[in-house]
């Protein structure tokens, strides 16, 4: 008797124990699933926190975004980051929830091709603040209905998951709108890859339609300056049936506002209309005039199956924000500044029975020096745990042989940087973080074809121009020739040695001109580049397979350019077949 009577003590003492904590204090002992694990990386995620959610207030209330990151070294390890952006402003209401509790959010709940989905993200900067500075967050914010904006001081209470508001004022802002957020973090500074930096660029380059000023705590400023107006378009959709799981849809039954069966299913979830949803109530041997509330535990699992089983239409592609080729290839002329361009958007995929796209775009040569390559999921750089990544994954699988380069590793020698990016209203991530796309087959077969698709354009252009390099060779021997014996013709023909020596150059020159038809004629991508109206891309790349002529004097760079656009409007004036 005794020993169950300490046995119980025991287990009362026990469960003495136990507690309920808030989210809040579970990121707080676990800050590395946010992705602070690092000072190093805690810089670049605070940065990245900011300026995604600045992109996406601008895109939701259609605005071209104008943002300023600066970052101010203070005392040791110590940076203020600050990020400004000319968005609509923050219910002035709602700031404190926004970033001084977890959770909370406009996204969550939604399935809509923006970057932040969790509500995480700004509070997730807030207690990192607090944690390693003991700095509240300052928001000052202005929405365009009122004259004066709001300044709040603010730290999170973590046993709560809730704001602590240190301090709140109005204050004048010149700016109709907008918003300013300032953060005092332990971080590192670097420079090269996974650096603010880097991140910086990447996102001017997957965010063409925005203006970015970035100033690093060493003083320097970049400018990227917008190349498009097009704002991206952002639409919302409803969860496809094929996307959620049993004890999800038993959740929606129990929350449902709707009266019926019917109701509940054509206004809850896409791609089911009235007719779809009468025969899935049929096979689950359901009255649709039913209230879902009155359902037991059999027919819910009974109605799940039948709508898992049903022959459903994809949620449409409208809805997901891509680029677009004409666009990737743009801004990778604007950012990195290659030779030659390709790029190629996929047809929709399913993962789930959600869709989602696939854009790849590969630049070589320029300024490009070395292979890299860029992730992007929904608009966003992915510059940690590429290991762990699909596009990772799918690069892997590619046999770079088959298409003419050489190996080293894994991976190319050849100058060339390759984009991929994934987009979706819901993409799987392998962490809250957001750091890398999981790696499921629907998704890695995807991308892969899609490098596959870029590269045989790739591969076709930089073959036609080996072929083409024996034109340098042809063109240095010519002039070579030609300047040898200028000498014995003038004395020959008794004409002035200037004169032989411009007729030697004319002559030269005519067979550059027929050489430049051919390259019209043969070279695809030269010919699609004229077709689609790009004539000043046609001639850059036409000048780079040419670069030898103007190496070897036999002409400027501009005698060069100005030969090649005389060739391409006499071809279009004539209605020439070269182009056919």
């Amino acid at each position: 008797m005794k020993e169950k009577i300490k046995q119980n003590i025991q287990e009362a003492e026990l469960y003495k124990k136990f507690k309920r904590i808030s989210v809040a204090e579970f990121f707080e002992r676990n800050r590395h699933l946010l992705g602070f694990d690092s000072p190093r990386k805690a810089l670049l995620i605070a940065v990245k926190e900011y300026v995604d959610n600045s992109l996406d207030a601008c895109e939701e209330y259609k605005i071209l975004p104008d943002i300023k990151v600066e970052i101010d070294k203070l005392e040791n390890d110590v940076y203020k980051i600050t990020v400004e952006d000319n968005g609509p402003g923050i219910p002035y209401e709602n700031v404190p929830e926004i970033f001084g509790s977890f959770l909370f959010g406009s996204k969550f709940h939604r399935f809509i091709s923006t970057r932040g989905k969790q509500g995480i993200g700004a509070s997730a900067v807030t207690l990192y603040s607090q944690l390693t500075t003991k700095e509240p967050v300052e928001i000052i914010t202005k929405m365009k209905d009122k004259e004066k904006g709001i300044k709040y001081k603010i730290k999170i209470d973590v046993k709560t998951n809730s704001p602590i508001i240190l301090e709140k004022e109005e204050v004048e802002m010149k700016k109709e709108s907008g918003t300013i957020v300032k953060a005092k973090i332990i971080g590192q500074y670097i420079k090269g890859k996974q650096s603010v930096d880097e991140y910086i660029r990447l996102t001017a380059l997957i965010n063409p339609h925005a203006n970015i000023t970035y100033k690093n705590p060493d003083g320097e400023k970049f400018v990227y300056k917008r190349i498009i107006n097009d704002i991206p378009e952002l639409k919302e959709v409803k969860p496809h049936p094929y996307g959620i799981e049993l004890g999800y849809f038993d959740r929606l039954i129990r929350e449902t506002k709707e009266k019926t069966l019917l109701n509940f299913l054509t206004r809850t979830f896409s791609s089911v209309g009235q007719n779809t949803a009468i025969e899935i109530l049929k096979k689950a041997k359901l009255d649709p005039d039913m209230d879902p509330k009155n359902l037991n535990d059999d027919q819910i699992i009974k109605l799940y199956n039948a709508l898992q089983n049903a022959k459903l239409r994809a949620i449409p592609s409208k809805y997901i924000v891509t680029l677009g080729r004409d666009i990737i290839l743009k801004s990778m002329e604007n950012i990195l500044k290659p030779e030659y361009m390709a790029a190629t958007k996929r047809k929709p995929a399913l993962y789930r029975g959600i869709p989602f796209i696939v854009e790849v775009g590969i630049a070589y040569g320029g300024e490009i020096t070395e292979f890299q390559y860029y992730r992007f999921a929904n608009r966003v750089p992915l510059l940690y745990k590429p290991g762990e990544d699909a596009i990772t994954h799918a690069l892997k699988e590619i046999n770079w042989k088959h298409y003419g380069f050489e190996v080293e590793g894994e991976f190319p020698k050849d100058p060339m940087a390759i984009l991929v990016h994934v987009a979706s209203v819901w993409l799987p991530f392998t962490s809250e973080s957001k750091e890398a796309i999981a790696p499921y087959d629907e998704i890695v077969r995807e991308i892969e074809l899609g490098i596959k698709n870029a590269l045989r354009e790739l591969s076709i252009y930089i073959k036609k121009k080996k072929a083409l390099e024996t034109i340098g060779d042809k063109y240095k021997n010519l002039y070579g020739y030609g300047l040898e014996v200028i000498d014995s013709l003038s004395s020959i023909l008794d004409i002035e040695k200037e004169k032989v020596e411009g007729r030697v150059k004319e002559r030269i020159k005519k067979e550059l001109v027929n050489d430049i038809y051919e390259i019209l004629k043969s070279v695809r991508e030269v010919k699609n580049l004229l077709k689609e109206g790009k004539d000043d891309r046609a001639v850059t790349l036409i000048k780079n397979m040419l670069k030898d002529t103007v190496k070897i004097n036999l002409l400027s760079e501009k005698e060069l350019e100005d030969m090649i656009v005389e060739v391409i409007n006499d071809v279009k004036k004539n209605k020439l077949s070269l182009l056919s």
